[in-house]
Order: structure tokens, then C-alpha cells, then sequence
């Protein structure tokens, strides 16, 4: 049934974008376990009692940001408890017909932040920066690394870490952007994810997820990759305070 549905979402893709986009932009869930184990849906959510982040449950933060930190909080738990859980970033040899995520194994946990705002962004939210202030001190104070992804070239680093001074950016994370004129976001997110396990993706745009949604014909269409939005997919105002351009 599912790979019936991904075979009719490709249909929505035109046939020049279809031919750009590798096969493994994204079309199957990337937060599901290995077979026989339980889902973070199945377990329970509680951190251990020394977690910082189950003492601070961030309760004056909305509910999306909320949200976000509820995720991180259960995936960053069965994490340390050793649990075999999957990346939130898509194997790059993943086909239609044969989806693969990637497996976190013991390596270090990250959440990956697109610090683009959308070209077309709605009205830019004030409060947002000091939102993401307090959403990413949390993160980092139970231990896990932050990553911003951008467009923009590696160069131009320094630059996004000024303009992310409002939203909180620590001098611990870093700033990936395009090595070169063929480099992409969705290859710089599966590269981190063969080094980290990435517990959560967050951009204002679906894109910012997994490029797949970047070259639908039909915007609206339904993708099986769908059901990780709010379950380590999250849209979010773009950290880096800017309205309307790119």
C-alpha cells in the first residue's frame, strides 16, 4: 500500500524536476525502528530524572516549540538508553521501491536547524528569536549538538553566525553551508547524518526537510514521508530574523 502511494506521488513530480532529483530525495518515513522494536510512539517518553530537560519542561515556550522539545527529549532518552533508533535524514541510496534510513548507531546526537528564512516568508514573528533562545539553550543542555544548515557558501559562515546572534547560536555548534556550486542542504544533512544521529530536522519550509517537496508539481500533494512531520519534522519562523528574502 505504501509503495503504491509513493509510486503515485512521483506522478505529481514534472518530468524535468523527476530527472534533477536523485531517487533519493525522499519518498518513505525516516523516524521508523528496525523491525521488532518499539517506536518512540510505543515507549515511554519520560527522560531519565537527571536530564535537564526533563527538570525544565519549558512550559511558557508555545506548543510547536514545545513540540520540538518533547521530541528531543524522548529520542535523546532511548538514545542514551541504547535503543537502535534511525536518523531523521534519508539514506542518499534509498530508492522508491526500496527506502532506507539511515542508522544512528552510537554516534553522537544532533538536531539540524535550516537557518534560511523562505522567500516567500509570511509576516515575521517578533518574538521568535527569543523563542529560539530558549529552545536551544534546552537542546544543548541535555547534550545534544546543533547544527544550521544554509545555501548560503561555507564562506559566507561568519556572516549567518551574526545574523543568529538574536535566536542563540552558541560558539558549540556549527554552521554548514555549500562546500561548492553543486553542493546541496540535502546532501549536507545526509553527510552529518554518517557522522551524527540526527534526532530532529526544523526549517519554515517542507523543503527544508527533504528536498523531494521542493519539486512537486502539486504542492499539496500527500507523500508517505508526511507522518514525520511532528515526529522529528518540524516547521518552525526562521531563526535567522529576516523576512521575505533569501
Amino acid at each position: 500500500m505504501r509503495m503504491a502511494a509513493a509510486l503515485l506521488a512521483l506522478l505529481s513530480l514534472s518530468g524535468c524536476a523527476l530527472a534533477a532529483v536523485p531517487l533519493a530525495a525522499g519518498l518513505t518515513v525516516a523516524a521508523t525502528d528496525k523491525p521488532g522494536r518499539k517506536t518512540p510512539a510505543d515507549r515511554p517518553a519520560a527522560l531519565p530524572t537527571e536530564s535537564p530537560l526533563a527538570q525544565s519542561p519549558a512550559q511558557l515556550l508555545p506548543p510547536e516549540y514545545r513540540a520540538l522539545l518533547d521530541h528531543v527529549r524522548a529520542r535523546s532518552a532511548l538514545w542514551r538508553e541504547g535503543a537502535p533508533i534511525n536518523s531523521l535524514v534519508l539514506d542518499n541510496r534509498q530508492t522508491v521501491l526500496n527506502p532506507v534510513a539511515i542508522d544512528c548507531a552510537r554516534r553522537e546526537p544532533v538536531v539540524i536547524i535550516d537557518a534560511d528564512p523562505a522567500k516567500a516568508a509570511g509576516p515575521f514573528d517578533p518574538s521568535s528569536p527569543e523563542l529560539w533562545r530558549q529552545t536551544v539553550a534546552k537542546i544543548r543542555s541535555d547534550g545534544v549538538a546543533i547544527l544550521w544548515v544554509t545555501d548560503r557558501p561555507d564562506a559566507e559562515a561568519p556572516l549567518l553566525r551574526a545574523a543568529l546572534e538574536p535566536a542563540g547560536i552558541d560558539a558549540s555548534d556549527t554552521v554548514a553551508g555549500r562546500a561548492s556550486a553543486t553542493d546541496r542542504k540535502q546532501i549536507i544533512r545526509q553527510r552529518w547524518a554518517l557522522t551524527h544521529c540526527v534526532l530532529a530536522v526544523v526549517g519554515d519550509t517542507r523543503g527544508d526537510a527533504d528536498e523531494a517537496y521542493d519539486y512537486l508539481r502539486n504542492p499539496d500533494v500527500s507523500l508517505p514521508i508526511d507522518s514525520n512531520w511532528g515526529e522529528g519534522w518540524f516547521l518552525l519562523p526562521s531563526p535567522a530574523g529576516a523576512k521575505g528574502t533569501n
